[in-house]
């Protein structure tokens, strides 16, 4: 029994078999291209052992007519690559009088590259990297990842959607879309991305919607969403049971922008002072909560106007000078304590008390700002209140993380040429690598 390992064994790392090669040492041979990438460069021939006609199956009359050389660029890890020569043997069957070759198994007939490294591609096409960094790691054209990923990935499904589901938007600008918006739809319990619709304009996003599957829709308990009218209209035409929940994030930033605004303007009618100076370094400390800036107990310090008092005490001497600032920042710490009212009818209450200190200022940027919370009362009651499925307050913080990942898929890319090919790839990216892993190759995705 010969127990005499293949000399040729290496060849099973690059997907082919060597079976079908010579059984030979062979020396291979380093090419070193601009001081930065070496290619390491193997000759083999092809063994003419099998050497059946695919034709009419004859073995006996089949002969060796002659032998050419054909090269097969491999690549084997990043910023290496390997060339494989190999002497290929053509045959002649004088049985059918024709002349063919035996292909090598693990790479395309008129292929360059092995059926191995086209799925280091593909896997490497459901990592965070651009095109043009997989095609340089694995030695081919940059057209060569996007062609491997269009025909592998024709379609990707979207993921179903669970109990609460989180809807923001993303810019997704391109030269002919200057002002687009994506909208994400994300799982607030898994935190993954459901599916991104290319815009959030209602026209486009009723036809979205309705292409869901009625039974994935009566699923969602929960909406959660930000202050645009278009998504209140479509939790009650594709969402009539669930709860409307306005992120809290968009109704304090609401509100800080009002009380930046005024705080400018009551500043650039003041002469110089140390409260001018303090408004005008120190803006975020307006928007803070007092109690935080107690606990820090930070002090502001200024030898021009002889001053040195903590940052809680200047506001109070800045708002002291300007009723209007007054009013705004108080409202605004109330606005702060939303914590405190778990229940539907203690934050409406909560809210209708803002409300009506809004209204009751002299200032036309607070009363817009009461009047929009007025508008969306009880959906931003129901953000405050702690959800009775769950038994805590929902954000629409996963919606932003995944925001986020998109904008560095997007950064890394260079920006947007196809939406199609982005939507899908960070489908794939984000939401079926991490669960399915290599697995994810195995689904007919047509």
């Amino acid at each position: 029994m010969n127990n005499k390992p293949n000399p040729n064994s290496f060849v099973l790392a690059f997907g082919l078999d060597p079976d079908q090669f010579e059984p030979y040492y062979t020396t291979p041979t380093v090419e070193v291209v601009m001081d930065l990438f070496h290619t390491t460069t193997y000759e083999l021939t092809q063994s003419a052992d099998q050497r059946e006609c695919p034709l009419c199956g004859e073995t006996e009359r089949v002969y060796i007519k002659d032998r050419y050389t054909t090269e097969r660029e491999i690549s084997t890890a990043q910023f290496q690559s390997v060339r494989l020569v190999i002497h290929m043997v053509r045959f002649t069957c004088l049985e059918c009088c024709k002349t063919f070759t035996i292909g090598l198994k693990g790479v395309d007939p008129y292929g360059k590259i092995t059926e191995q490294t086209k799925h280091s591609i593909l896997v490497d096409c459901c990592s965070l990297m651009s095109f043009r960094q997989i095609a340089r790691a694995h030695h081919v054209s940059p057209s060569l990842p996007i062609k491997l990923f269009d025909e592998h990935f024709r379609s990707v499904p979207p993921i179903p959607l669970g109990r609460i589901l989180c809807v923001d938007e993303v810019c997704m600008r391109t030269e002919q879309r200057k002002n687009a918006y994506a909208v994400i739809l994300s799982d607030y319990e898994t935190r993954e991305i459901c599916d991104i619709f290319a815009n959030r304009q209602l026209p486009y996003l009723r036809p979205c919607f309705a292409a869901i599957r009625e039974e994935d829709r009566r699923k969602v308990k929960v909406f959660v969403t930000d202050m645009y009218e278009g998504y209140a209209s479509i939790r009650r035409q594709y969402f009539p049971r669930a709860v409307h929940c306005v992120d809290l994030f968009h109704v304090v930033k609401l509100m800080t922008t009002a009380v930046g605004k005024i705080r400018v303007h009551e500043m650039n009618q003041m002469e110089a002072s140390a409260e001018k100076s303090f408004m005008k370094q120190h803006w975020r400390a307006f928007l803070c909560s007092a109690k935080k800036l107690k606990e820090k107990n930070k002090v502001c310090r200024s030898a021009k106007f002889c001053v040195e008092e903590t940052h809680f005490d200047m506001i109070i001497r800045c708002c002291d000078q300007s009723p209007l600032l007054w009013d705004a920042w108080s409202i605004l710490q109330e606005l702060l304590t939303y914590n405190s009212y778990p229940t539907f009818t203690e934050a409406a209450a909560f809210v209708d008390r803002i409300v009506a200190k809004l209204e009751a200022t002299q200032s036309a940027l607070l009363r817009a700002v009461a009047r929009t919370y007025r508008h969306w009362r009880n959906e931003i009651a129901n953000g405050m209140a702690r959800n009775q499925t769950l038994g805590k307050r929902v954000s629409n913080a996963v919606a932003e993380g995944n925001n986020n990942k998109l904008k560095s898929l997007k950064k890394l890319s260079n920006g947007l040429t196809n939406f199609e090919r982005f939507r899908k790839r960070a489908l794939l990216i984000f939401s079926y690598f991490p669960s399915l892993g290599t697995q994810i190759f195995q689904y007919k995705w047509r």
